[in-house]
């Protein structure tokens, strides 16, 4: 299994996105706080992601503690975005407090998780 690319940010806050590219897609994994400071980042990657003919995007949640509303956006949107362009958008997500957060929001329900 390939590794991860460097990480595109690691700041002081400890946030990091981090690529790798297999032969089915890209896995982006997210390290940190998703919230109103880092979304943008996020939305960068995914924004330059978006045209590159990939069939598969997984969201890795694994080492994010935290997300707010504007993290719960970005992700809603990308899987917008996924469904609109054909490609399959999955999240990664073992922290029981982010996938409650999915629940109680009702993103359970239409996100694909693994």
């Amino acid at each position: 299994m390939p590794e991860f690319e460097e990480p595109m940010q690691d700041g002081s806050s400890g946030f990091s996105i981090t690529l790798k590219h297999d032969p089915d897609g890209v896995q982006v994994r997210i390290v940190g706080e998703l919230d109103l400071a880092t979304v943008p980042e996020l939305n960068r990657v995914l924004e330059t992601l978006d045209g590159d003919g990939y069939s598969r995007l997984m969201l890795d949640l694994d080492g994010v503690q935290f997300i707010d509303s504007s993290g719960l956006s970005v992700i809603a949107s990308a899987n917008r975005s996924a469904d609109s362009n054909g490609h399959r958008l999955t999240i990664r997500c073992s922290s029981w407090q982010v996938r409650r957060l999915f629940e109680l929001t009702g993103m359970l329900e239409y996100l694909t998780f693994e």
